[in-house]
């Protein structure tokens, strides 16, 4: 995922084929829940100082992702393979 898009407030992409989150999310500085249940994550990088809500639920991090989300509230990481 490498979106440039400063006015996205919500992002929802269940059940995709997503691997990686790039750090150029940095990008939507508005983007508070990031919906990505369901995908085969294996890294992310993520800058996104509103961030409020990430689902990762399904995931195959292995690793809790270094996030700088000053505003995170709720984190779901279900059927994960964190560590």
């Amino acid at each position: 995922v490498d979106l440039q898009t400063p006015n996205l407030t919500e992002m929802r992409a269940m059940n995709c084929s997503i691997d990686r989150v790039a750090s150029k999310l940095t990008m939507c500085t508005k983007l508070k829940v990031l919906d990505l249940d369901g995908n085969p994550l294996r890294h992310v990088s993520l800058e996104s100082p509103k961030l409020e809500v990430l689902a990762i639920c399904g995931s195959k991090l292995h690793q809790f992702p270094v996030l700088d989300a000053g505003n995170l509230i709720e984190i779901a990481s279900a059927n994960t393979q964190l560590r």
